[in-house]
């Protein structure tokens, strides 16, 4: 549910009746996006954020069990703020921005005050925890920030946006409760798909093993060659085995001297198409638990609706789990500038050979793995959008600065496997330092389907 700034003095008026000197007894994640504060001395409620960039939210709720593993800005929060108390609830710049204030005593004994401000404009969502002097501590994107620097407030008209419907706190109350348990389900769907990839894997690797065994016994039967060799220069049909290279090859007394040679025969020839056989099985079995590792781990990444579609088809041999986790890609649209990027292997083959064309130019942090990034310029980019991209490159690497490589797209060809490339002409931009504007663009990117 979108809400206005007089929505939101209706929350806050809500949050400081119930919230408000409240003590902080944990933080803990219920998903990757959002958080709850516990409190001491009272386990039937609790004050969620959800950083969610299609619907976030502010509330409290009745306590539920849920737990996810914890993201980097919980933990810096938990640093800073278990124990502390809940001061109170304002509205910075007359907008959609909270600012939660705390008090808490440090381990000298010292009284310190800090601000968790949470903007929410749907699509820009951001947090960032402040000392009392409004400076920066960190903040939820996992951008590197100049400490010294003061938070300021976005300007009013940069993320304005029409809200038609009337704002019932009961609806809004709601849709957290259901976003809440979409959460539950949505992790418990994750967990079911997980375990499920994982025991495939686990059959993989066992026929790998399998396969290897068979690799080495097939080595070994190519020296039926050699017996059956061995057997006719004798030309002893008394003999019940023969040895080559220390290896002892029985004959069958079943059958006669000659039929055992012809055994030995087939049984090499059967070794030789073995030894073209297995190491492809091998490869493949390898290929696809390293898929299935790819799929594992950007699988947070899928909504709602991804997680159902996994859900029906899972169980259809014939689909591939990474062709609906990864059917997307994200795009920035920098006032008619549009950069595309991946965050996987498939994401990034995509846009590289199916979507940008071959006049386009392609970026990536060299010598590490990391995002493809195309401009969609039918010509060179001028110096402004190459530094731009370079530093949204870098920003997607999670570094702060780094070199860049750079080239036609024309320029590129695939290295074998998924989302590897090899490249000819290219250049090379170093990145020092990260623009505020860089920063803010990359936080507007949004999902696109294949």
């Amino acid at each position: 549910m979108k809400i206005t700034v007089e929505n939101l003095k209706i929350i806050i008026d809500k949050l400081n009746e119930n919230i408000v000197n409240k003590q902080i007894d944990d933080i803990k994640n219920i998903s990757n996006n959002a958080f709850v504060f516990n409190f001491f001395g009272n386990k039937s409620i609790q004050l969620i954020v959800s950083l969610n960039q299609d619907c976030p939210y502010v509330y409290y709720i009745n306590s539920i069990r849920k737990k996810a593993p914890e993201q980097k800005f919980v933990k810096q929060l938990k640093q800073k703020l278990i124990g502390a108390i809940i001061v109170s609830f304002a509205i910075i710049n007359y907008d959609r921005i909270i600012d939660i204030k705390f008090n808490v005593t440090n381990s000298m004994y010292k009284n310190e005050s800090y601000h968790l401000i949470i903007e929410l404009f749907p699509k820009h969502v951001y947090a960032v925890l402040c000392d009392g002097t409004n400076k920066i501590v960190f903040n939820s994107k996992k951008l590197l920030t100049n400490t010294s620097s003061k938070y300021v407030a976005p300007s009013k008209l940069l993320f304005t946006t029409s809200v038609d419907n009337a704002f019932v706190l009961n609806d809004y109350i709601s849709s957290i409760n259901s976003d809440v348990k979409n959460i539950i389900s949505n992790d418990e769907l994750k967990e079911k798909y997980t375990k499920r990839i994982e025991k495939e894997n686990a059959k993989l690797e066992e026929k790998i093993k399998i396969l290897k065994i068979d690799l080495d016994n097939a080595n070994i039967s190519l020296l039926y060659k050699e017996a059956a060799d061995q057997l006719i220069i004798d030309g002893d049909k008394k003999q019940n085995k023969v040895l080559v290279q220390g290896h002892e090859f029985l004959l069958d007394p079943k059958y006669s001297f000659t039929d055992n040679i012809q055994i030995f025969y087939k049984k090499y020839k059967s070794a030789r198409n073995a030894l073209k056989q297995i190491p492809e099985q091998i490869r493949i079995a390898q290929e696809q638990i390293e898929q299935n590792r790819d799929s594992l781990l950007h699988i947070d990444e899928a909504d709602s609706e991804e997680l159902k579609e996994i859900e029906s088809f899972s169980k259809d041999k014939n689909k591939q789990a990474k062709n609906i986790i990864n059917h997307y890609y994200f795009e920035i649209n920098d006032n008619g500038t549009k950069y595309i990027f991946g965050k996987n292997s498939a994401q990034n083959e995509t846009i590289s050979f199916k979507i940008a064309k071959r006049n386009n130019y392609w970026f990536h942090i060299k010598d590490i793995h990391g995002s493809h990034l195309v401009v969609r310029l039918e010509k060179r980019p001028s110096d402004n959008i190459i530094q731009t991209a370079c530093e949204l490159v870098v920003l997607l690497s999670k570094k702060s600065d780094g070199d860049v490589t750079y080239t036609k797209l024309s320029n590129i060809k695939k290295a074998g496997k998924e989302g590897l490339v090899k490249m000819k002409n290219y250049e090379t931009c170093h990145i020092k330092n990260i623009s505020e504007k860089t920063k803010k663009l990359l936080q507007s990117a949004i999902k696109k389907s294949i």
